[in-house]
C-alpha cells in the first residue's frame, strides 16, 4: 500500500505550497511546519510540479482562448455598427459618417491587435540610415584606406560585398 503523502494531509498545505513555489527551501518548510524535509521534497517533486504545469497550460489555454474569443466578439460588434452606420448613409448625415469612419478606425486597431497576437506583425524600432551618418563615413574611409593597401584583403572583401549584391570598385 502507497504511503500518503504528509503534506498533502497537512491542514497548512496551502501554505507550505505557496511557501515551495515562492522558492524557500525545503529544509526551512519541513522545519516550519513540522515535517521531514525528504517529506516536502518529495511533494514538491511529485505533487507541485504536476499541479502547476497543468495550472499554467490552464491558464495560458484559458487566456488565448479568451482573447482570441474577445477580439471575434468586438470585431463583429464593430462591423454590426458600421453596416448599420453605412445604412444611414444613403442620405448624407455628418452623425451616420462618423459614427461610420470610428467604426472602420477601431476595426483598422482590431486587426493590427490580432495580427500581433497571431503573430503576423513584427514590431519594429526606429530605422537609423547609417548611410548619411558623419560616423558611417568616417570609418569607411579608415576600412578603405586600410583595404587599400593589401590588394588580397582588398580582392576577398570586394567578392564577399558583391555576393551580397553590393558593387565595389577594387581600383
Amino acid at each position: 500500500m502507497p504511503r500518503v503523502c504528509s503534506v498533502c494531509t497537512h491542514e497548512r498545505r496551502g501554505e507550505i505550497e505557496r511557501n515551495l513555489v515562492e522558492g524557500a527551501t525545503v529544509r526551512s518548510i519541513a522545519s516550519k511546519y513540522g515535517l521531514s524535509a525528504s517529506a516536502v521534497d518529495r511533494h514538491q517533486q511529485s505533487h507541485i510540479a504536476e499541479r502547476v504545469t497543468k495550472a499554467s497550460a490552464a491558464r495560458a489555454r484559458f487566456t488565448a482562448d479568451s482573447l482570441v474569443d474577445r477580439l471575434e466578439s468586438l470585431r463583429e460588434q464593430t462591423e454590426t455598427v458600421l453596416a448599420a452606420a453605412n445604412g444611414a448613409l444613403k442620405q448624407w448625415d455628418p452623425a451616420s459618417a462618423g459614427i461610420a469612419l470610428r467604426a472602420i478606425q477601431r476595426l483598422e486597431k482590431q486587426v493590427e491587435l490580432v495580427a500581433r497576437v497571431v503573430g503576423e506583425l513584427r514590431e519594429s524600432g526606429p530605422v537609423t540610415n547609417i548611410i548619411v551618418s558623419p560616423e558611417w563615413a568616417d570609418m569607411r574611409a579608415r576600412v578603405l584606406r586600410v583595404v587599400d593597401r593589401h590588394p588580397e584583403l582588398r580582392d576577398e572583401l570586394a567578392a564577399a560585398l558583391s555576393e551580397g549584391g553590393v558593387h565595389y570598385d577594387t581600383h
